[in-house]
């Protein structure tokens, strides 16, 4: 793949970000509910995945959880704000670094320019990429929040084609959401890459330039 610079999405792309959920659903469950330990985790843990994938890249953690305590309740009243601050403090920790994520950013960072466009709050994003350890392998960070502008609208691609002072045409997006990052950036003019390493079956009319199911296809 010929490009200038390869501009990726953050979560599920870069980092699993279902892992992190599932880690922080320990947590909580841990802090909250183990002494009680009525309800069936497993269940409690699904429910808590879809919910964050519902409220994803807005600021309304707190939905999630009362959500969670009306479906499951709790012996006990807590403030909803601790729990807020709990999910602030505690999920960029939940975030670790991948050797072989580095070791791709390294090798393609020697012939093209590297970028990330995610969407999110600048404190949780900024912290991800710190715990991660991928912060300084980009040239260019667009998140959502700091440019008022969110995935998929085009706009947020724009800024970072402005940033990289490159034209579309030369850069190539990855990401693992059809909708935000491949309709997106295809809207801004850039090629696009799904990355789909569960080979899920795209049944929508959107059709992406590429399609890995691994990261490191990008280096063939």
């Amino acid at each position: 793949m010929k490009f200038k610079a390869i501009i990726f999405d953050l979560d599920d792309t870069l980092i699993n970000r279902n892992h992190a959920v599932t880690e922080i659903f320990k947590l909580f469950y841990n802090k909250y509910y183990l002494k009680n330990d009525i309800h069936d985790i497993d269940l409690m843990m699904n429910d808590f995945i879809k919910l964050d994938k519902k409220y994803y890249g807005k600021d309304e953690k707190d939905k999630i959880f009362k959500n969670i305590i009306l479906k499951y309740p709790l012996n006990q009243s807590i403030n909803i704000d601790n729990i807020n601050s709990f999910w602030n403090n505690n999920f960029p920790n939940c975030f670790k670094p991948d050797i072989k994520t580095i070791q791709l950013l390294n090798t393609l960072s020697k012939s093209h320019k590297i970028a990330l466009v995610t969407n999110g709050t600048s404190l949780r994003q900024s912290q991800k990429l710190i715990n991660s350890n991928l912060k300084k392998h980009f040239e260019v960070i667009i998140i959502s929040e700091e440019v008022g502008v969110s995935k998929p609208n085009a706009e947020i691609f724009k800024k970072a084609l402005n940033k990289l002072e490159l034209s579309s045409e030369k850069c190539l997006y990855v990401g693992d959401h059809l909708i935000n990052d491949i309709q997106g950036s295809q809207n801004a003019g850039l090629k696009s890459c799904w990355y789909n390493p569960n080979n899920i079956i795209n049944k929508t009319k959107i059709k992406p330039d590429f399609v890995i199911t691994n990261l490191e296809e990008l280096l063939l």
